[in-house]
């Protein structure tokens, strides 16, 4: 389920819900003036994991690797 950022048009607030694909169409309610004026934003999102997340934790992984690596540290790639 993705995460919208709403603004409040009537008393400008900056909040965040959680919607289901079934929520798409209900209204959004302002959760400090119980406004269904909101406006939906933009939400920033992050993505963890891959091989630079394994690289730094030490983990080993033949992912993301520039082909150069031969078992041993990397400058490349930080293999």
């Amino acid at each position: 389920m993705p995460i919208y950022t709403y603004t409040c048009r009537k008393c400008s607030k900056k909040f965040d819900i959680l919607v289901g694909m079934t929520q798409e169409k209900t209204p959004i309610q302002c959760p400090d003036c119980r406004s269904f004026d909101a406006e939906k934003g933009f939400a920033p999102f992050q993505i963890s994991g891959g091989a630079s997340a394994n690289a730094s934790s030490g983990g080993s992984s033949s992912a993301g690797r520039c082909g150069s690596c031969s078992g041993g540290s990397c400058s490349s790639c930080s293999h």
